[in-house]
């Protein structure tokens, strides 16, 4: 099976968990950037990837935690990190249970400055401003909510 055809595969028998964060980053929903799912890079099949960042997400279940699969997966990390990607890991419970937390370290790892600036790809800035309003307004009220919470539970600490 060709890795196109294997990538389409994986596509069609996502996890919950890749399931629900892709419906949060698919068609520049997630702040403007553009993310593949499974998509081949080298001999490699990534989740998640923002090109124009060059952020692989990686969505790992609890195999991940055995040594065998730590070895090889610390392989894979070595080698795209080698092609100049960041990589970034969550456990596919992490994204279950605190979808908002995940969404927020992508968001903030993909806003911190780069070591390695990528070239700009034409047109991109152009494309990110006609973004949805609606849709960014969305995650902002998102994180507002979690920031309140937060500022609750930390004032509710010094009160006490």
């Amino acid at each position: 099976m060709e890795k196109t055809d294997f990538a389409k595969k994986l596509r069609r028998e996502s996890t919950p968990a890749e399931n629900l964060l892709w419906n949060h980053l698919r068609d520049r929903q997630f702040h403007g950037f553009k993310f593949k799912r499974q998509a081949p890079i080298g001999i490699y099949i990534v989740d998640l990837v923002c090109f124009a960042e060059k952020l692989i997400i990686e969505l790992d279940g609890g195999h991940h935690a055995e040594e065998r699969e730590r070895i090889k997966d610390q392989g894979r990390t070595d080698w795209l990190e080698n092609e100049g990607f960041q990589i970034i890991r969550f456990w596919n419970d992490e994204v279950i249970n605190n979808t908002e937390g995940v969404g927020m370290e992508i968001y903030r790892i993909l806003k911190a400055p780069s070591p390695q600036p990528s070239p700009t790809v034409w047109g991109e800035g152009a494309r990110r401003a006609e973004f949805s309003k609606k849709r960014n307004l969305f995650f902002f009220c998102k994180e507002v909510h979690y920031f309140t919470k937060l500022l609750t539970v930390f004032s509710h600490e010094f009160i006490l």
